[in-house]
């Protein structure tokens, strides 16, 4: 699984932080969230073409909530996608049978470069919307 830190965004954290503790953990999860749907749209363009139940599993998802973390991920449906996780791992790293045809990974690399300044302007949006009612 790959993950983002984001860092340096004293900007936001300033405004979040003036925000009740709930209020902040719904922010921060709805800005992460349309992040990832970013991410889960690249990964679906990386796709192999013959792989569409692969395409249409690949979904954004909630992940374990704790008082100092809120996380999301982009991952396959095990519900949607028969051939299951193990058959998407393999299709992204490939085998000794057959090559790799990585599809989560290039959207994690391209996200990188715009992963933070997305992050950051889908707060404000986010935060703006809140101010606003």
């Amino acid at each position: 699984m790959a993950k983002a830190v984001f860092t340096g965004l004293a900007e936001v954290d300033a405004k979040l932080a003036k925000l009740p503790g709930k209020t902040q953990t719904s922010i921060l999860r709805k800005a992460m969230r349309k992040t990832a749907k970013q991410i889960q749209g690249d990964a679906k363009k990386n796709a192999p073409k013959d792989e569409g139940e692969l395409r249409r599993s690949l979904k954004v998802r909630a992940g374990k909530r704790s008082r100092r973390r809120v996380s999301v991920n982009v991952l396959t449906d095990p519900q949607s996608y028969k051939a299951n996780r193990v058959h998407a791992f393999l299709i992204e790293r490939g085998t000794r049978h057959m090559a790799a045809q990585p599809f989560l990974l290039p959207a994690m690399r391209r996200a990188e470069r715009f992963a933070k300044a997305a992050f950051e302007q889908n707060m404000r949006e986010v935060i703006a919307s809140v101010a606003n009612g």
